[in-house]
């Protein structure tokens, strides 16, 4: 793909498609590169500006996230996962009052989608919120428990509230239950316990995704 690329620069499909590959290997800057040479040849490529503003998101450019997700707003009408992506850069540029105003919007005409109630979550965790956060995430994290973002959510509200102990007992009784997620509650644990300044937990939580995932990160 990557020659391909050069040999026809103008062909805005192969450079998204080689920007999805270099995604798939977890690539970001580079995939964005390509992204952004395929919105150059087609500035109406939606596809491209959609991960393009996903993996700005990712590096923490929430201007340029902010950017893609207006033209996104625009070019689909006011589609609401695209409305929902510039409420989560506006809150990551610190605009909370634009956020809150698009996320409150979203919760009002979709009250039984969870997307926009955990972005209201996040949204107060941005600004340091954090009980009201807690408790944000921890009403759907009751009612949503096969979905593992609401936990996500509700250990980082009590993480930033130095709840550790609560958090890491509230990760191992997750871990009790049946079809658990066990490397990602493990990760989960692992951050606690290092935040907390638990190292033996920590320690024992990162030797295990390292066997779980010979060869990983954990391993370095």
């Amino acid at each position: 793909l990557s020659q391909l690329a050069k040999e026809q620069p103008k062909d805005a499909l192969i450079h998204y498609t080689l920007g999805r590959a270099y995604l798939a290997k977890s690539n970001i800057d580079a995939a964005l590169a390509e992204f952004q040479d395929a919105l150059r040849q087609d500035p109406q490529l939606l596809q491209a500006k959609v991960l393009a503003a996903d993996v700005s998101l990712r590096r923490g450019d929430f201007a340029e996230a902010t950017r893609y997700s207006e033209q996104i707003v625009a070019q689909t009408g006011g589609n609401p996962a695209a409305r929902l992506l510039r409420a989560e850069a506006l809150t990551g540029m610190g605009n909370f009052d634009q956020a809150a105003s698009e996320v409150n919007l979203l919760n009002s005409q979709f009250p039984n989608a969870i997307e926009p109630k955990l972005q209201l979550a996040a949204l107060r965790l941005a600004q340091k919120r954090y009980p009201e956060a807690e408790e944000l995430y921890r009403v759907l994290y009751r009612a949503n428990q096969q979905d593992l973002r609401p936990l996500q959510g509700l250990v980082g509200a009590m993480i930033a509230q130095q709840q550790y102990d609560p958090a890491i007992q509230l990760l191992n009784q997750e871990k009790l239950k049946p079809g658990a997620p066990i490397a990602q509650l493990d990760a989960l644990l692992a951050d606690a316990a290092l935040r907390g300044r638990k190292l033996d937990v920590a320690v024992q939580q990162y030797s295990r995704l390292s066997t779980a995932a010979p060869g990983s990160a954990f391993d370095h």
